[in-house]
């Protein structure tokens, strides 16, 4: 009898070391499950995020365009009229609009060229060498939002010419 109650003794130390592995075994998959569902979690926000940038930024540049040709038609000295009043007042709310959402205008007066903000389209020779690399004219106006470039300012820049 003895011998019987050592047997299962042994038995049930058997089936308690089998059945603490199988704990263990998938209390490890339950935490590898864990991990790489919270990892799919923030690569998921990564890329809806990235996505809703990408779409805000594709639909502020297509606004930009439109500033542009409203810009582009008051650079002429329009007849006054309430239709060109009219044309002026929607030009200012779209410039409103984007200064709300964030859209600011990269400056070029009195500036350097730096190739992250600005585009040169031309190059001038200048005999002034504290002349060199400044901004001469702004072809086009650059924007951006937060510290991202929407579009960067083509502009003319100066290049010290040494005779």
């Amino acid at each position: 009898m003895e011998q019987d109650t050592q047997e299962e003794v042994n038995n049930d130390e058997s089936e308690f070391d089998t059945c603490q592995a199988e704990r263990d075994e998938y209390l490890d998959g339950w935490k590898r499950a864990k991990a790489d569902y919270l990892n799919l979690e923030k690569s998921l926000e990564t890329r809806v995020t990235s996505a809703k940038n990408n779409a805000e930024v594709k639909i502020l540049k297509d606004f930009l365009e439109l500033a542009d040709a409203f810009d582009q038609a008051f650079l002429i000295d329009p007849p006054d009229s309430p239709w060109v009043e009219g044309i002026k007042q929607t030009r200012e709310k779209l410039h409103a609009t984007l200064a709300k959402c964030g859209v600011v205008a990269i400056g070029t007066d009195g500036q350097k060229f730096d190739p992250n903000q600005h585009e040169a389209v031309e190059v001038v020779d200048t005999e002034e060498e504290d002349k060199d690399d400044d901004i001469i004219e702004e072809v086009q106006g650059g924007y951006a939002i937060k510290d991202r470039i929407l579009r960067p300012s083509r502009v003319k820049v100066a290049k010290y010419k040494q005779e």
